[in-house]
């Protein structure tokens, strides 16, 4: 959690314009500048009678793989539900199947992250089904775009690089909390060197994921 999003997207929309953003963890998040309170809330319980089609705009990213399949459509139907007619909405998620770095067959770490992200999420493959769940909601002019992120070294803006080599890192030591070693096939020692084999290949590799940017506008009725 970092607040990046909120906190760049802030410089694009007008300034009397109104950011609502929650977590289930909010108090993880560093300090926003400028100031903006996270709300303590989850996808899975009802959200607020007053979000409901309030919103002109609704962001949603890096979470939809960890629901069951059965748990998806419900939660982009809340979602949608805090839309106001010819409000849109933009869900941004990782691929987690596909490894995209280069040359891949130096990418042994890289492979690895594929590998253990996809045996913790329910769905490594979400992003992909993401646009046609937002059709089956009735939701107008979907449309999604691919987009491959460089994390380190390779990357042509040094800033990003580095955020980017930053949240890699972060979701590699959030996935490795939450699986172990033998889970995926590695030796103990195999798996508490994973981390530093994989900043180092974000120093000398093209170091990517690929993103899925997946968007639908609320039909005015």
């Amino acid at each position: 959690m970092t607040g990046y999003w909120i906190q760049d997207v802030k410089s694009i929309f007008p300034e009397s314009t109104q950011f609502v953003g929650f977590d289930n963890i909010p108090e993880g998040y560093p300090p926003l500048d400028p100031p903006l309170e996270i709300v303590k809330q989850n996808l899975v319980d009802e959200f607020p009678t007053e979000w409901e089609n309030n919103f002109d705009f609704v962001h949603q990213r890096f979470v939809i793989p960890l629901f069951a399949e059965s748990e998806v459509q419900p939660v982009l139907r809340k979602l949608i539900k805090c839309m106001k007619p010819g409000a849109w909405i933009q869900l941004v998620e990782m691929d987690f199947k596909t490894p995209v770095s280069e040359p891949l067959e130096a990418c042994q770490a890289a492979q690895k992250f594929h590998e253990l992200t996809s045996s913790v999420v329910s769905d490594p493959l979400a992003s992909t089904k993401l646009a046609a769940r937002l059709n089956e909601e009735g939701l107008a002019d979907v449309g999604y775009k691919t987009v491959d992120m460089i994390a380190g070294s390779s990357h042509p803006n040094p800033a990003l690089g580095e955020r980017g080599r930053r949240n890699m890192s972060s979701v590699m030591a959030y996935f490795q909390s939450v699986s172990s070693a033998e889970k995926v096939g590695m030796t103990e020692q195999e798996w508490a060197s994973l981390p530093k084999k994989f900043e180092d290949e974000m120093s000398k590799y093209k170091i990517a994921v690929r993103v899925y940017f997946v968007w639908g506008r609320k039909p005015v009725v």
